[in-house]
């Protein structure tokens, strides 16, 4: 699965990989650890928790409404 900034579990995706990324490193070079110490404190953005609008009662309402006056406008079309 593709994880892009947005989604819920990119933090702990961004974490394992950075972990997957240190273990491949020092296997490769032992003594690169020090010289890449900057790198443990990365940042990214703490998005809000994604609401759902489909269960809103105020949207829910609101497409109800709207599908009235579609009907109406359908209605005296035909």
């Amino acid at each position: 699965m593709v994880f892009e900034r947005n989604h819920s579990e990119f933090a702990d995706y961004k974490k394992a990989q950075t972990d997957l990324a240190t273990i491949t490193l020092l296997e490769i070079c032992p003594s690169c650890g020090e010289s890449f110490v900057d790198l443990e404190e990365s940042w990214s953005y703490d998005y809000s928790p994604r609401i759902d609008r489909q269960s809103d009662p105020t949207v829910i309402n609101a497409l109800a409404h709207q599908q009235v006056i579609a009907q109406k406008l359908l209605s005296n079309v035909q």
